[in-house]
């Protein structure tokens, strides 16, 4: 989901963006309930899965299973990249940074440092809508939109069974009033092309009616289908929304909901 910035004066407003990379690695940890992701962006793919120590991102070493073709790729591409991967510490209680050796994935970078708008387009294949822009690498510049679809749904599914911290949200959101009317929601978007819907402030009807809809073409298989816009008055309120809606999916902000504000993008 996002929050495009008010229209500019002149009625034309265009932005080029330098391109840059994103390295970006996700573990299931058991152990917690939840996946752990680490990600960092740079100009180029050695930039970008350069490990740097954040605030705020450490947690306690957890053991996981790594299949051995993965562990040989993982290797083989820190030796392409120059990363150095530090040994597991001695003791399983040291605090570890989530952002080590993270070089799984590479993607065009989703963050944007100037003004614009989104130059949105039709979802088609080996396109990114938000940034008009080709996907030239990773496993999204050879998938169909289909096996898109089914990657989202399957994950999604895994998600709502595995993830016990994202079934105590979902418990919290049942709890709004928009809830009630979830049902006849769903039926007025799909059968009008227009539909006004007004509720008292901290119903849901912001945060709740577009995760209805993202999760209705997500279980029927039409993922790759769904894009959605949430306008917001100000800056603020975009950047929030994008926030509270990222923590109800149990996402960092810029996987499948982000925002775009004055000077700041972060696009899902």
């Amino acid at each position: 989901m996002l929050a495009p910035p008010s229209y500019h004066q002149s009625g034309q407003w265009t932005c080029q963006a330098p391109r840059s990379f994103i390295a970006e690695m996700q573990l299931f940890v058991r152990q917690l309930g939840r996946n752990i992701i680490a990600r960092e962006h740079g100009s180029n793919k050695k930039l970008a899965a350069h490990t740097k120590k954040k605030e705020g991102e450490i947690l306690e070493a957890f053991e996981v299973n790594v299949v051995d073709d993965l562990q040989h790729q993982l290797q083989s591409m820190a030796q392409e990249l120059g990363v150095v991967i530090p040994p597991p510490p001695p003791d399983p209680s040291t605090p570890v940074s989530l952002v080590q050796g993270k070089m799984a994935v590479f993607e065009p970078s989703q963050r944007q440092s100037l003004a614009g708008v989104v130059p949105w387009s039709h979802p088609q294949v080996n396109w990114n809508p938000w940034t008009s822009s080709n996907i030239d690498e990773g496993p999204l510049a050879f998938c169909t939109p289909e096996q898109i679809s089914a990657d989202l749904q399957h994950e999604l599914t895994y998600q709502l069974e595995q993830d016990q911290s994202l079934q105590k949200v979902i418990g919290e959101r049942d709890g709004l009033p928009v809830k009630k009317f979830e049902r006849e929601i769903m039926s007025a978007v799909q059968g009008n092309s227009v539909v006004i819907i007004r509720g008292a402030t901290g119903c849901g009807k912001t945060t709740q009616v577009p995760q209805y809809i993202l999760d209705q073409f997500i279980k029927s298989g039409r993922a790759s289908d769904c894009n959605i816009i949430v306008t917001q008055p100000r800056r603020i309120s975009a950047v929030s929304v994008a926030e509270r809606v990222s923590y109800e999916r149990g996402e960092d902000v810029g996987k499948s909901c982000g925002y775009s504000v004055r000077f700041e993008s972060i696009l899902p």
